[in-house]
């Protein structure tokens, strides 16, 4: 994290900045290459919504920690958000695909965080 965005306090009283890692995989059997541009991910602390901290040179630059382009069948893609969470709280991630309108229920990450 640059100095410019440490500065910056957390979005929630209490909280603390945690990075975490999304990875999201195509599947071997996939008919298609995925478009990692349709990823959108949902994020609360507790019972608070959270976005994450950006650090790509311009902080209201859309979309500069997501991955861009196509996944390929039996490939994963790991990358790392950065959100405020208050220690102890729930944190919740929901990765949605954007593109596919037939997921019945998103992957979702859901976890103490210490």
């Amino acid at each position: 994290m640059s100095t410019s965005e440490s500065d910056n306090e957390p979005d929630i009283f209490g909280s603390k900045w945690y990075e975490v890692a999304i990875t999201v995989t195509n599947a071997a059997d996939a008919k298609a290459p995925f478009d990692t541009s349709q990823i959108s991910l949902s994020v609360t602390s507790g019972t608070s919504t959270v976005t994450a901290i950006t650090d790509c040179g311009t902080p209201t630059q859309p979309g500069c920690n997501e991955p861009s382009g196509y996944l390929l069948q039996g490939r994963s893609i790991t990358w790392y958000e950065v959100y405020p969470v208050v220690p102890g709280t729930r944190l919740t991630v929901e990765v949605d695909n954007l593109g596919d309108f037939s997921q019945a229920t998103p992957p979702i990450f859901d976890g103490i965080v210490l």
